[in-house]
């Protein structure tokens, strides 16, 4: 067999594969989103956590505690030190949202 060919033919699994894994989790997290909406509804983070909190869940977030989505859209927020309060409160929300879709079903933290 002709090894560029089948070189060819590896990169292209691996590039299938990489799309059916990322369509996989989107999948998984459009099922599950309307249960954790409705649990951050009932149960929201923000409130219960004081501004530093607030704070420190966002910068554990760009450090990636809470898996790669989370990072990303907290890396977005350059300046939250000074966001006001609802503006802070809305993305602590956000990344809690995140970080339950990149869980599981069943690892949900309380």
């Amino acid at each position: 067999m002709d090894p560029d060919r089948l070189l060819a033919r590896a990169r292209e699994q691996v590039t299938q594969a990489r799309e059916q894994a990322r369509l996989s989790w989107a999948t998984r997290a459009r099922a599950r989103l309307p249960k954790i909406r409705t649990h951050l509804r009932e149960a929201p983070i923000a409130p219960r956590l004081t501004r530093d909190e607030q704070v420190r869940r966002v910068r554990e977030a760009i450090e990636g505690a809470f898996g790669d989505r989370a990072r990303e859209f907290a890396a977005a927020f350059r300046n939250f030190g000074d966001l006001p309060d609802a503006d802070l409160a809305s993305i602590v929300e956000d990344i809690e949202a995140l970080r339950l879709l990149q869980e599981e079903p069943g690892d949900e933290r309380p």
